[in-house]
């Protein structure tokens, strides 16, 4: 099973010196966006063998994100925007930050968002804690969060929601391409990435206007 791979991996003491390091990294970043809390949870405590600077500051408010009883509230606290806002202070020296450095931004920014694109996908029923939330309410919370991020920061989030078509977001730009990818897609797939469509624009308009001809490609 894969969470026991994953399991021994994550106890792994010094990671950069095993086989294939860079390819397991890689492996470990893309499970973030793994729909199961559980997987995700494993590949999160996996990159956190290799002490990345990062992601170390900010690795409890990662797990936070990864269980439903700790998701609202965290990402209520979470603060992602460049703009001039006050860093939250952390209740305890170890207890890591609640605002992402700038210098920390590049690296951090699409784990982030490969950990909230699983938590979107997730089929659970509840969101932060909430008993009978509902995942309509879990997709705009995460919408509303993600929308302080920066535009090209967003670019990883649209990497993620458009690979189920197998083409890249700029390429579905010409409506050839976008065609060809509707048309061997399963249907259930292209109607899945069209109602989240739906949701990214309303929620996060302008800073996805760019990509705006690839949307109308899509639709």
């Amino acid at each position: 099973r894969l969470e026991t791979v994953l399991g021994v991996f994550g106890n792994a003491p010094a990671p950069r010196s095993l086989p294939h390091e860079a390819a397991l990294r890689e492996a470990y970043e893309a499970l973030l966006s793994r729909p199961k809390g559980e997987v995700a949870a494993l590949a999160l405590k996996c990159l956190g063998t290799y002490k990345l600077l990062h992601l170390r500051p900010y690795a409890k408010r990662f797990a936070a994100l990864l269980d439903d009883l700790t998701l609202r509230e965290t990402l209520a606290k979470f603060r992602v925007s460049t703009e001039a806002e006050a860093r939250v202070e952390a209740a305890a020296a170890d207890d890591g930050l609640w605002a992402v450095d700038d210098g920390h931004r590049a690296g951090a920014a699409p784990l982030l968002i490969r950990t909230l694109y699983g938590r979107l996908r997730a089929k659970s029923g509840a969101a932060g804690g909430r008993r009978g939330a509902t995942p309509a309410a879990r997709r705009a919370t995460i919408l509303a969060f993600l929308a302080a991020l920066e535009s090209d920061e967003l670019d990883e989030f649209l990497r993620l929601m458009f690979r189920g078509l197998g083409r890249g977001v700029e390429a579905l730009a010409d409506a050839e391409t976008a065609t060809a990818a509707i048309n061997a897609a399963a249907p259930a797939r292209v109607a899945g990435v069209l109602k989240l469509l739906t949701a990214v624009v309303a929620k996060l308009g302008f800073k996805v206007e760019r990509h705006a001809a690839s949307f109308a490609s899509v639709c």
